[in-house]
């Protein structure tokens, strides 16, 4: 049995949304630079429309479930996930030239966030569930944030969901 398997209609599913996502990223940057040079808008890097990263995270409850049992999950329950910036902290951060993250939710029309969980919590409170179709754009470089953890539920459609995520670049030709 592998490890993480998906349905073929939540595969085709993913890929669609994925393909739609990512062409996106295409015509995305040129928008959003059109509209923040009309806004005059000097305190935000404009976006480079030939580059950009991302990354898939994938949810299925029986692995997690099975990953629990296996490393005995703690008592208290979930570990309290702290809030940060993408971009961080850390050593080398003044090159990370990702300056807007756009998070898409792929997952069944039943699910719900308020007991299935996922989503993106502010750092400041705001709460943002993990809805089907939806796409989150925060600030790489300044917004503190947080991924909610995945739950699911025992029933068909609800035992797996996903979140694709881009990174759109800062223009490495803009000055500011």
């Amino acid at each position: 049995m592998p490890f993480f398997s998906l349905r073929f209609t939540q595969l085709f599913q993913l890929y669609f949304g994925v393909i739609c996502f990512f062409s996106l990223t295409r015509h995305f940057p040129p928008m959003l630079n059109k509209e923040l040079d009309a806004l005059a808008a000097e305190d935000v890097s404009r976006l480079d429309a030939t580059a950009s990263m991302g990354t898939i995270r994938l949810y299925d409850r029986k692995t997690r479930l099975g990953a629990e049992a296996l490393l005995m999950k703690p008592e208290g329950g979930e570990p309290e996930r702290s809030f940060g910036v993408i971009c961080g902290d850390s050593e080398g951060t003044e090159n990370d030239t990702r300056r807007l993250t756009a998070m898409f939710f792929v997952s069944s029309k039943d699910w719900d966030a308020s007991t299935c969980g996922g989503g993106v919590a502010v750092e400041e409170g705001t709460k943002f569930d993990a809805v089907r179709d939806r796409i989150i754009l925060l600030r790489s470089d300044t917004c503190s944030h947080r991924q909610e953890p995945w739950i699911g539920e025992d029933k068909d459609g609800l035992e797996q969901a996903s979140c694709v995520t881009v990174h759109f670049v800062k223009d490495t030709t803009d000055s500011a």
